[in-house]
């Protein structure tokens, strides 16, 4: 199957035949290292249609982080000419019920499952008579946000179920990371789809599994606790097994007092009759659901979330943990071997990123299975990173606690305001250690009163590329690891938009209970030092925010790296980067700047 282009790119030729041999040779896990603006979903999809044509296997599941990341993997598709594919997001986003409530996901997923065995949801019984026309809708949407509506107008039925009868038809499913790596979503969505067929895993962005917990963790919040007991009062249960945890776990919670990140609660795990009581009680609280179908969307339950977080808790190699700051409690997982355990699902295994070179990684992947590992810069691809971006160190600055204070995050300050003049045009991004440290430092720029994004817990993608574009000039100011680095493109006219990305600080992790529990993990598990996990935590979080600026051929930028740390010999070699300017000075970043942005084509 040939590349849907006039010319692939350096490499790419290269990487396909090398991915096909690997697998058909018995390899049953591949790591492709490629930068951005190389082309993996292309290289992928090349390779997993020709494992399909052998008979290599017989269903690709490609995962994407987000939803956002699932268009640009929707266009390839269409590109190599491929309509049998079915799209898996949120299900509570899909549902037409539900589009305009606040419903929470687990009382949605109550709601929707009492709905239709009550046979009260219109659009799910008539799914029968109408799904088959489901990939005609699909292929006129030109993206995953609009195929609910249109599936719902068109033909009047549950887009998310019409969705989930194509997968089980389909050479390819396009979905994100929770039904795979969520036990509770893939068990109950994908996993008896698939149980008969040799599957093709590709996992988008596989150095996001470095962040596990995240990926395969429950999180509940506090509010949740005093919600869910008010609702076991009003059953009569006050005084239940499943009452007397939540209780506990909320004295856990206060003893925490104000600590910051991750703190270990010491609290017994819960046990497996826990579980089952609380299925009782949602049986229960079904009951209550006799409603008209839109009236029962608005009625959330606490109790879905906390029987989610209980199923966690009990799971072997998971522990318990508070984030006071946050407001939110967590069953996390510490052994990386959950992630084999995910990955040993299927057959075969493709793993991609421009991130997977640090050793920590690749020892995830590998689990001690064995991993063929391809670097496609091996394969004659280019290094964007090296010949296409100017890097500046700025040796004067640092975002290390003890020199944190009013004149730190002025110099920080200076850098926003130097960028401002000397940009002129495009997107300047900057990217923070944490939510506080960004705004320490903002408080001491001037402020911009448009063509301006502040990171915060409600941005979305969306706002950013809607503001970026619509500017002259205009600024991003995100959070290392967040949704915007991971997941915001800038494009216009086939071409990256951002100009400039300044990394402020060195991204290492939070300190905490969870951090120092998985340096022990990594240390017994690859023996793989605690500086070595956070310096490559670091790493991907800087290099995943410098490869939202390069995601074509055409693209350059300018990175500041504004920590004297990332002089670091450890930290220089991470970053795989070119030629590198330091500035000592404000005065000499000026100078350096200036110089740069000259040197590079415009946008």
């Amino acid at each position: 199957m040939k590349l849907p282009y006039e010319r692939p790119r350096r490499g790419q030729a290269e990487a396909i035949e090398e991915l096909v041999r690997s697998f058909a040779s018995g390899s049953r896990r591949v790591a492709l290292q490629a930068f951005t603006g190389f082309g993996k979903t292309a290289v992928a999809l090349s390779a997993a249609l020709k494992l399909l044509e052998r008979g290599c296997v017989d269903r690709v599941v490609y995962c994407v982080r987000t939803r956002n990341e699932l268009d640009p993997v929707i266009r390839e598709l269409r590109r190599f000419g491929i309509d049998d594919y079915a799209l898996l997001f949120s299900a509570r986003r899909m549902c037409p019920l539900a589009l305009d409530s606040d419903i929470d996901a687990h009382s949605f997923w109550l709601t929707c499952s009492t709905l239709r065995q009550l046979g009260k949801c219109p659009y799910y019984r008539r799914l029968s008579s109408e799904a088959g026309y489901v990939r005609e809708v699909l292929a006129r949407c030109s993206s995953h946000s609009e195929v609910p509506k249109a599936v719902s107008d068109a033909l009047g039925v549950c887009p998310f179920f019409a969705m989930l009868e194509i997968a089980r038809v389909s050479r390819f499913i396009v979905c994100t990371y929770p039904y795979v790596f969520k036990e509770r979503i893939w068990r109950s969505i994908l996993r008896d789809a698939l149980a008969e067929y040799r599957k093709l895993l590709i996992v988008d962005e596989a150095h996001n599994l470095l962040s596990f917990g995240s990926l395969m963790g429950e999180e509940i919040g506090f509010d949740t606790l005093g919600s869910a007991l008010r609702e076991l009062r009003e059953l009569g249960m006050d005084s239940s097994e499943a009452a007397s945890f939540i209780k506990a776990l909320a004295r856990s919670v206060e003893r925490c007092g104000r600590r910051r990140g991750w703190i270990k609660l010491a609290i017994d795990r819960p046990s497996e009759e826990l579980a089952k009581l609380l299925k009782d009680v949602i049986t229960e609280v079904r009951l209550r659901l006799s409603l008209a179908p839109e009236e029962a969307m608005r009625r959330g339950s606490s109790l879905p979330q906390i029987l989610s977080f209980v199923e966690a808790s009990s799971r072997e190699g998971f522990s318990i943990y508070a984030n006071p700051s946050e407001r939110t409690i967590a069953a996390l997982p510490l052994d990386p071997r959950v992630v084999d355990s995910v990955l040993s699902r299927f057959d075969l295994v493709l793993a991609m990123s421009g991130t997977l070179y640090p050793r920590p990684v690749r020892s995830l992947l590998s689990s001690g299975r064995g991993i063929e590992y391809l670097d496609v810069e091996e394969l004659g691809a280019e290094n964007p990173l090296a010949t296409r971006v100017a890097w500046i160190a700025l040796s004067f600055v640092t975002s290390r606690y003890s020199s944190r204070g009013s004149a730190m995050y002025s110099r920080y300050a200076s850098i926003v305001e130097s960028a401002r003049r000397l940009l002129g045009s495009g997107v300047a991004l900057f990217v923070y250690p944490s939510y506080e440290f960004m705004s320490s430092v903002l408080r001491r720029a001037r402020a911009l009163d448009s063509c301006f994004v502040a990171e915060d817990r409600r941005t979305t993608i969306e706002l950013v590329e809607r503001t970026a574009k619509a500017c002259s000039y205009a600024e991003i100011h995100a959070v290392a690891g967040g949704k915007i680095t991971e997941g915001v493109e800038v494009v216009e006219g086939g071409r990256s938009l951002i100009r400039l990305v300044s990394i402020m600080g060195v991204p290492y992790p939070q300190p905490d209970d969870y951090l120092e529990d998985l340096k022990a993990s990594f240390r017994d598990f690859a023996s793989v030092d605690s500086f070595e996990l956070i310096e490559s935590l670091a790493m991907i979080r800087v290099l995943q925010s410098v490869g939202r600026s390069v995601r074509s051929e055409s693209d350059y930028c300018v990175v500041l790296l504004a920590d004297s740390r990332f002089l670091k010999p450890s930290l220089l070699r991470g970053l795989r980067l070119g030629k590198l300017a330091v500035a000592r000075s404000s005065a000499e970043l000026e100078t350096f700047l200036k110089h740069a942005l000259i040197s590079i084509p415009s946008a």
